[in-house]
Formats: structure tokens, C-alpha cells, sequence
């Protein structure tokens, strides 16, 4: 029975180590702690599996987000059509560019761009575990909490939502009365 546990165990640890990284009281320091406190001489490449673990997933939900905003809707005054009717038509041409007067933008964009070191940014995940821990409290809502924060951490808040709702475990009767 203890193998069959072992087999268990080692299938769902990495799901419920990522789970618990996503709880704000925990991050990786409960993983560090618990592989510290009951690790076997693995503890660190446990640690660091996590970690791994934990950065794949996001990856893969950062591949996967297919969520783009909403361009506003233009609303336009009858006053400004009239306006338009009395330029002349060469400078009317000029304005239904869409690049009119945005060719200097698009040049200062680009040298913006090209100024901007990508090793200094940091992923949402990055910035999520480096927060100090949330208090432990009888009354927090985890679900609730990810909730909240939705739109600072959107890919974050998706995989807490689909990890943290997710059922680890069920035993069948045949199962139960196996042993």
C-alpha cells in the first residue's frame, strides 16, 4: 500500500506544490519550508522542480491567452461631420489617413522600443512571488483574493481559477474498500 501511495504521491505533487504557490500566504516559501522540514536529501531539486513547474505552466497559459481588448467604439458628433464638409479636398485626403500626424509617433515608438532592456522586465509570475506573504487570516477567500486581481494579474488569476478549483482527488467505492 505505501508503494501505491509513493506512485500517488509523485503524480499529483507537482498540481498541488503549483496549487500552493498560487495561495498569496504560502508562495514558494511553504514549498521551501516543508522540503526543509520532511525532505529526503531531494529537497532542493524538489524546490527547484516546482519552480520549474510553476514557470512552465505560465508560459503555457501566457502561450495560450487569446485575450486582446476591446478597441473602443468610435462615436462621432454630427457637428464634426459638417466641420469636415468645408476642408478643402487635400487636406480632407490628408485626415482620413490613419496615419496622419502619427509618422513621428511611430519613429519615436520604435526608438522607444529599441531603448528598452527585456532582461529587466519581469513576468507577473516574478513580480507575484517576489510580494511580501499575505497574513494568515480565519476568513480569507482565496478565490475571492485572485479574484480581485484579476486585472493586475490576468494569466495569473486564470491559472489560480482553473488550479484552485480543481478536484485532486477521488476514491471510488471499489477503491475505498480495497485495503
Amino acid at each position: 500500500m505505501q508503494e501505491q501511495l509513493n506512485e500517488y504521491w509523485e503524480d499529483v505533487f507537482s498540481v498541488l506544490a503549483v496549487a500552493t504557490v498560487m495561495d498569496p500566504r504560502c508562495k514558494m516559501k511553504y514549498i521551501e519550508f516543508l522540503s526543509l522540514k520532511y525532505g529526503n536529501g531531494s529537497n532542493c531539486s524538489q524546490v527547484t522542480d516546482v519552480f520549474v513547474d510553476i514557470h512552465n505552466l505560465y508560459d503555457e497559459y501566457m502561450a495560450h491567452n487569446t485575450e486582446t481588448e476591446s478597441p473602443i467604439s468610435d462615436s462621432k458628433n454630427s457637428d464634426s461631420d459638417s466641420d469636415s464638409e468645408d476642408l478643402p479636398e487635400h487636406i480632407k485626403q490628408r485626415c482620413e489617413n490613419p496615419k496622419f500626424g502619427f509618422d513621428c509617433l511611430d519613429d519615436y515608438n520604435e526608438f522607444i522600443q529599441s531603448d528598452i532592456q527585456p532582461q529587466n522586465q519581469k513576468s507577473d509570475l516574478e513580480c507575484y512571488l517576489e510580494e511580501p506573504l499575505v497574513p494568515w487570516s480565519l476568513n480569507f477567500n482565496l478565490l475571492s483574493w485572485w479574484g480581485t486581481l484579476g486585472r493586475k494579474y490576468p494569466i495569473l488569476s486564470k491559472m489560480a481559477r482553473d488550479l484552485l478549483a480543481m478536484q485532486f482527488s477521488l476514491v471510488t467505492d471499489f477503491d475505498a474498500y480495497l485495503y
